[in-house]
Formats: structure tokens, sequence, C-alpha cells
């Protein structure tokens, strides 16, 4: 994607890069057709998915609570010169709290277990018009699937990707619009 990325011993990247360029490039597509004007990046690690967005969203605030990695991000998104991208080091719950600008779109890639419930209560009531789910535990991620389309969204895409050949897991991208 044309961009370097410095990544210390204690953020998470994707290990298998190769596979990580396939996802990434999923997500990219996904977030082109739409052109959201605020993005949230939650969990967001070094900031690599954020910062692949910038071409096409107006803003995006990466959310992580690892300071680690956030540094990284500020670093990364200074070393790609890019200048709509921003890093809150903090819980994803504590900053979809206080958020008074709803996003367009939320990206989600959370830890195995899912988003922490009360971080999942508060994104939908942002009512961002869109969300795309990046998920390494199934069953983590249909557990927050119904709790999000009980709350008025509804499936536009799901893909999965071999991140992990010669093992049951995938990782799952799961894209969803608000239904007006």
């Amino acid at each position: 994607f044309g961009m370097s990325f410095q990544i210390s011993p204690f953020s998470f990247f994707q290990t298998n890069t190769h596979g990580a360029h396939i996802l990434y490039g999923i997500i990219r597509d996904l977030v082109a057709a739409i052109s959201p004007q605020l993005t949230f990046d939650l969990y967001c690690g070094t900031g690599t998915i954020g910062m692949l967005l910038t071409p096409f969203s107006d803003h995006v605030i990466g959310i992580e609570e690892s300071l680690s990695a956030t540094q990284d991000a500020t670093i990364n998104a200074a070393k790609n010169t890019l200048s709509n991208i921003t890093f809150i080091t903090n819980r994803v719950k504590n900053v979809l709290k206080t958020t008074v600008t709803p996003p367009d779109l939320a990206i989600v890639d959370p830890p195995r277990s899912g988003m922490v419930p009360k971080a999942l209560h508060r994104l939908l009531s942002c009512y961002p018009r869109h969300i795309i789910y990046v998920s390494c535990n199934s069953t983590a991620l249909m557990a927050d699937l119904q709790k999000i389309i009980s709350h008025g969204y509804t499936l536009d895409s799901i893909q999965s990707i071999d991140l992990f050949p010669h093992t049951p897991h995938l990782e799952t991208v799961v894209a969803l619009q608000l239904t007006p």
C-alpha cells in the first residue's frame, strides 16, 4: 500500500504480512465505497488499518489503550505524512462514553475475546451509519453481531481470510449498515 510502519515489541500487528495485505485490501475496498467523513478505528494497535483508510475518510481517529502502540501509530502517521489521522490512548469504552460527534464509520478490530460489553453498548449508542467488524474468533464475533443486529444494523457482507494456515482459525470481515 506504499506505507511503512514501525512496530514495537509490545504493539500488536498481524504476523502474517501477506495475509494482512489481503485483509487490509478488503477493508479499504469497503471503506472506499462508503467515503465517510469521520471514521473511528477502535482497538487500532499501531494504526495500520486507520492509516490505510485516510485517503477515503476526511478524518480518522484511532483509539487504543496500549501506550506503546499509540506511540508507534503517531510515529507511523508522521513517517507516512498523514495529517488527517489522530490517536487517543485510552480504553475504547472510556472514549465512546464521552463521544460528542458520532462517527460515520466504526472499524472494530478487538482482541480475540471480542468487544467489552460496555464498549459495544456505547458504540451502538453512537449510531455510526456503518460498522466494519474484524475478528479472529467466530464465537465472539457471532455474540457481538447478534447485539449489533438487534440495534438496527443489517449485514452488507461477510468475508473470511485464512491468516492462520494449518489451523482452524479464520480472520473475518463483516460490513454492517444502520437500517434507516
